[in-house]
């Protein structure tokens, strides 16, 4: 009987599993396709005046959960309803979004136009859906209790980097770089 010497033996087998192991990671998961869809926004605001003048509350926070509209289909838009957890509250007049007293998060539900039918993505070009982890500044109204959207479409949502950075997702809309500091600023005067 031959014998593989033991070393021999042992760079095989590392040589057949490092093969496997590379195979297996060179398996690539097929991205969804996107469908971007086109809009005429009702309203578009240009100015933090009229952004706040149509906003019920504006917030910061990130985007916590998803879930898609039952019912969507080929002939309708779908839509999908985002959690947002408030990390703080810019503008409340009504105190819709005012914190608890047992230091629970305030959570909203965001209701956004654009998900998945068929195994495509529907979304506005210039209002990307939400992603879970995406942190935003978000001017919204409120279409029934506990209920939002954003205002003005993409300009009402301004995106918030790792370093606290706010800047609109739309070149034409409101203009504004800066902080929360600065936001809230700007909120105040407008």
């Amino acid at each position: 009987m031959n014998r593989i010497p033991r070393t021999t033996a042992t760079a095989v087998a590392a040589t057949l599993l490092g093969t496997l192991a590379a195979c297996s990671n060179s398996v690539t998961q097929v991205a969804p396709k996107v469908v971007n869809m086109d809009a005429s926004w009702a309203h578009y605001y240009r100015s933090m005046a009229d952004l706040k003048a149509h906003t019920d509350v504006a917030v910061e926070g990130t985007i916590t959960k998803a879930t898609q509209e039952p019912g969507a289909s080929t002939t309708s838009a779908p839509f999908t309803d985002f959690q947002f957890t408030v990390t703080a509250d810019l503008y409340d007049p009504g105190h819709r979004a005012a914190a608890s007293t047992s230091g629970t998060p305030v959570t909203l539900s965001i209701h956004q136009t654009g998900g998945a039918v068929n195994g495509e993505v529907y979304q506005f070009d210039d209002d990307p859906l939400f992603k879970v982890g995406e942190r935003y500044v978000l001017f919204l109204r409120e279409y029934a209790p506990g209920h939002y959207m954003v205002a003005g479409g993409p300009t009402g949502r301004f995106s918030v980097s790792g370093s606290g950075a706010i800047t609109p997702i739309v070149t034409d809309g409101v203009k504004f770089t800066g902080t929360q500091t600065t936001m809230s600023q700007a909120i105040k005067t407008s």
